[in-house]
């Protein structure tokens, strides 16, 4: 899930004109080093890099993955772009300092 996820994030990196220059992560959360312009606004970035890894990996792996194995982080419904979560389609473990 980890290869898809850089994947989407590099997609989406490209289409707003920044540029995914480190991915790393581990089963609930991503490290990512991203290089972007001034003009592209820092919440824009975030939201959408959030948004549609989500969206994403919640289509592609739900009834694939026990969500509830995990340390029952993974309960409950998909997060939203509004919800203040790393880019992992998990609730759990968190990093708030980045969102």
């Amino acid at each position: 899930m980890l290869k898809r996820c850089e994947v989407i994030m590099r997609e989406v990196c490209a289409s707003i004109r920044t540029e995914l220059r480190e991915f790393n992560g581990e089963t609930d959360h991503v490290y990512l080093l991203v290089h972007y312009p001034p003009k592209v606004a820092l919440s824009k970035l975030i939201n959408s890099l959030k948004g549609v890894s989500s969206r994403y990996l919640w289509a592609e792996y739900t009834g694939r993955i026990n969500w509830t194995g995990m340390g029952g982080q993974c309960s409950g419904p998909a997060p939203t772009s509004q919800d203040h979560a790393d880019v992992s389609p998990c609730r759990g473990g968190t990093d708030r300092r980045a969102g």
